[in-house]
């Protein structure tokens, strides 16, 4: 029994000595830059180095200020000092938030050349310093540029002027002759006429109308009125809660309406050291809001970028590394001081990542692919 576990062994240790025997088939790998216009004449893996954008979204108010039909009276039949005497509309800038993303750099794209079959182990490294975007999850996180206009503003109704119409009847006295056989005599007779109510009547009739509002609110809230069943609980509230709206409404027609939209837009930019700095978002105006940086009638809003020289120090490699040591180039982004302000006002400010603005290096390649060696190229 001893000797035959001896025997097999013996000749599982020889299989093995075999087995490290047999050579192994070498990997010749090499990274090439894709240039423009030239198409590709070998198999091999593609990356592409990162490049940073921006989505700037931004948050405008437009407030509208319409005065109402009986204005000219306000004073005179409601005692109203605050209210709006003419029409007009104003913008406010109330919010600038900015989102950075990655996407693949254009004029950045390598081919991996091997004749191995190369198993990626590495394919992202950390953001904030090495970097490899092989497929990254942060192109699926590209945002669509949009300008949220909402929908058209139709004007406002003041509903509810007067309760009595536009036209007020009243009686007269008319007189019908009539002839006998001497004379002629007049008969008086009483007819009903109409005529045109004057704008100022028609304020009057509107304030009789707010009055009686504010005392029958009085009467429910102060259960001061024996003569009606006032209503109780939730039916009170409710009651309250109509009369509060007829009270609004009957008041603008005096005091004037505010309307106020809340407007979105949003902006997508790619610094790099080719574009101007600082770049005009859009323009601004408290007249008329949010507008393109074309339009000259508003004031500019303005993104700009320092560069603080974190990665001057590092030597870029060249773009084609056909010999020695295989590497894989990759980006270290430069830190960068990135500012969106409105005139004197600064409406966000942040450090930010550029990719396109810092140093590739090389990593070794069996780092990111195990199956190859330092001896390959």
């Amino acid at each position: 029994m001893m000797i035959r576990l001896f025997k097999q062994l013996s000749f599982l240790f020889v299989a093995v000595l075999m087995t490290g025997c047999i050579p192994q088939k070498e990997m010749n790998t090499s990274v090439i830059k894709i240039e423009d216009g030239k198409s590709l004449t070998q198999p091999g893996l593609l990356y592409a180095l990162p490049m940073t954008s921006f989505s700037v979204d931004v948050e405008a108010t437009r407030i509208i200020y319409k005065r109402g039909p009986y204005y000219a009276y306000a004073n005179k039949l409601l005692d109203l000092d605050e209210i709006i005497d003419r029409d007009r509309e104003e913008w406010t800038l109330d919010r600038v938030s900015v989102r950075q993303y990655l996407e693949a750099d254009p004029g950045e794209y390598y081919q991996v050349i091997s004749n191995g079959d190369l198993q990626p182990a590495a394919m992202k490294l950390s953001h904030e310093g090495l970097i490899l975007l092989l497929n990254p999850s942060d192109y699926n996180k590209m945002p669509s540029a949009f300008a949220d206009e909402s929908l058209p503003f139709n004007g406002m109704a003041f509903p509810f002027r007067n309760l009595s119409g536009s036209v007020k009847q009243y009686r007269d006295t008319a007189y019908r002759t009539v002839a006998t056989d001497t004379s002629f005599i007049q008969i008086p007779v009483i007819i009903t006429k109409q005529r045109i109510l004057t704008p100022e009547e028609k304020a009057a009739d509107a304030a009789q109308t707010l009055i009686r509002i504010r005392k029958r609110k009085f009467r429910l809230v102060s259960r001061n009125n024996d003569e009606v069943s006032l209503p109780d609980g939730p039916g009170l509230e409710i009651a309250v809660r109509e009369l509060d709206k007829l009270e609004a409404d009957y008041l603008a027609l005096f005091a004037g309406k505010k309307y106020r939209r809340t407007y979105h837009y949003r902006y997508v930019f790619t610094p790099s050291d080719t574009t101007d700095n600082p770049i005009i978002l859009f323009r601004f105006l408290p007249a008329l809001g949010v507008l393109p940086p074309e339009d000259l009638r508003g004031d500019a809003v303005n993104v700009s970028w320092e560069k603080l020289g974190k990665t001057s120090l590092i030597v870029s490699p060249a773009d084609t590394l056909s010999t020695g040591i295989p590497s894989i180039i990759y980006r270290i982004p430069e830190v960068a001081n990135l500012k969106v302000y409105f005139g004197n006002r600064v409406l966000f400010s942040h450090h930010a990542l550029l990719y396109q603005m810092g140093a590739k290096t090389e990593i070794p390649a069996n780092v990111v692919f195990p199956g190859i060696n330092h001896s390959d190229h």
